[in-house]
């Protein structure tokens, strides 16, 4: 019979393949790493772009004394952004029923979700 993916014996014999040094799944494992870790410090150099405006912004690293104050004006800045995205933002509530495929189905037709039951949910002998 097949296991799952997080069975204890398969999560067990992927970590001695990773810990054997003359593995080619050590190496894969590695690799995989590698790369994403790669990306990661792709994405921490590349100019940040502010969410109002279009044009990036400045990253000089000549002038450390000008960037202490504006690093203090654009943590201003960012504050402001994050208090006016909020407010504008509808919260969205995540209590209550889901509603399932049959019922957007009946909805989108214009009746009720759900249909009323008969006998008021009462079987044949409570009645």
């Amino acid at each position: 019979m097949a296991k799952g993916l997080r069975s204890k014996s398969k999560v067990a014999a992927r970590r001695v393949k990773r810990t054997n040094p003359a593995s080619i799944y050590k190496i894969t494992a590695e690799q995989r790493i590698q790369k994403a870790s790669d990306r990661l410090v792709a994405l921490s150099k590349a100019p940040k772009i502010s969410a109002t405006s279009t044009q990036p912004l400045n990253n000089d690293d000549d002038a450390d004394s000008d960037t202490n104050g504006d690093a203090a004006a654009l943590m201003e800045q960012d504050g402001d952004d994050a208090a006016a995205s909020s407010s504008i933002a509808a919260k969205v509530s995540t209590s209550g029923t889901r509603g399932s495929r049959r019922e957007t189905w009946r909805e989108a037709r214009g009746w009720k979700a759900r249909v009323g039951s008969k006998n008021n949910g009462k079987t044949k002998r409570r009645r």
